[in-house]
C-alpha cells in the first residue's frame, strides 16, 4: 500500500513521540501502531529533535521500522542510516558564547553534543541532577559522559554540534529561558537559539529544527505541504512558523509555545485522524484548532 506516499510526519521526541513517557516501552502502544502504519502505507517518520543520532537506533528498533532524523536541532541530519549533513561550531568562538550565556544567565551547568558524545559534561556535584534526571527517564534516557578531561579536549577540538545550559530547576526558570533567547541572539548572531524547559540550547548558525526539515525534505524531494510537524517546547516555534497550516502543538505545552502551531493535538498517534479517511482510522480523537 501506498497511500501515505510522498508524506512525511516530523515529529520532536521527548513530550512528543515520547509522550505518555513509557520507562520500558519507550513509546506507547497508540504512537507505535500509528507510526508503523504510516509508514508501512509509504509515508515517511522524520524524528525532530535535540536529541543525537542514537536516538534514530532506539526509535527504529522500538517501532521495527526505519526512520530518518533531524537531530541536535538540525546540526546532525540522517536519512536510511546515514549522515547527509552535519554542522559544527569554531571550537573558541563556542566557548566565548558560553561565557556570554554564563554571564547574563547566571548558570553553571552545561553540557555538550559531539561526533563521540551524545551529552558530555564535566564531573561534578552539579552534574548528579543529570545522572537522576538520566535514571527517571528509564527506558528514553539519552546517554551521558562526565569526564572533566574528555570535555576539555572536546571543547578544544571536537566536533561539537550543540551545547545546552541549564539556567536552574525550578518553573520559574522556564519563563526566564523564554524571554532571554531574543537577548542571547541579539548578541550572538552568529549562533542559533533555542529553550526547552529550563534549557538554553546553542547552534551553530543557521542549525534550527526549521531549517533542517527543509534541507531534508529537498533532499527527499518531498513537497513541504504534504509535512506535518509535531513538537512540544520552545525549540519547536520554528518548525510550527514553517509550517503553519500543519503544525500541531501537543496539550501538555507551555501556552506561549501552542500559540505558534495551528492546532493542538494529545498523542502524535492523534494525526490518523487527520491523514486517514474516517472508517480507516481507530483513533477518533478531536484535534483542537489553536487558530
Amino acid at each position: 500500500m501506498s497511500k501515505m506516499k510522498g508524506k512525511v510526519i516530523a515529529t520532536d521526541l521527548d513530550g512528543t513521540f515520547f509522550y505518555p513517557k513509557k520507562r520500558i516501552r519507550l513509546v506507547s502502544k497508540q504512537n507505535k501502531r500509528f507510526a508503523r502504519k504510516f509508514v508501512d502505507d509509504g509515508g515517511r517518520l522524520l524524528l525532530v529533535s535535540s536529541r543525537s543520532g542514537q536516538s534514530l537506533l532506539d526509535v527504529s528498533k522500538v517501532i521495527k521500522r526505519p526512520v530518518d532524523m533531524v537531530g541536535c536541532n538540525g546540526a546532525l541530519i540522517m536519512a536510511d542510516g546515514s549522515v547527509i549533513k552535519e554542522e559544527r561550531f569554531d571550537n573558541k568562538r563556542l566557548k566565548e558564547i558560553l561565557d556570554g550565556v554564563f554571564e547574563l544567565l547566571g548558570a553553571k551547568f552545561f553540557m555538550i553534543s559531539t561526533r563521540k558524545y551524545n551529552n558530555l559534561m564535566a564531573r561534578t556535584p552539579l552534574t548528579l541532577l543529570y545522572v537522576f534526571y538520566y535514571l527517571m527517564e528509564g527506558a528514553l534516557g539519552d546517554p551521558y559522559k562526565r569526564n572533566n578531561r574528555i570535555l576539555k579536549e572536546e571543547l578544544e577540538n571536537g566536533f561539537i554540534y550543540k551545547a545546552m545550559v541549564l539556567v536552574g530547576i525550578s518553573k520559574k526558570n522556564i519563563e526566564k529561558c523564554r524571554v532571554l533567547i531574543p537577548e542571547l541572539q541579539k548578541r550572538f548572531p552568529d549562533a542559533e537559539f533555542a529553550w526547552s524547559n529550563q534549557m538554553v540550547e546553542i547552534t551553530p548558525k543557521g542549525c534550527t529544527k526549521d531549517q533542517g526539515i527543509a534541507f531534508y525534505l529537498d533532499y527527499r524531494s518531498i513537497s513541504r505541504d504534504n509535512t506535518y510537524v509535531v513538537g512540544d517546547s520552545g525549540n519547536d516555534i520554528s518548525m510550527f512558523e514553517a509550517f503553519p497550516e500543519t503544525s500541531y502543538c501537543m496539550s501538555h505545552a507551555h501556552k506561549d509555545v501552542k500559540s505558534h502551531a495551528h492546532g493542538v493535538i494529545s498523542s502524535v498517534s492523534d494525526l490518523e485522524n487527520l491523514l486517514y479517511s474516517s472508517e480507516d482510522s481507530k483513533n477518533p480523537k478531536k484535534v483542537e484548532d489553536t487558530k
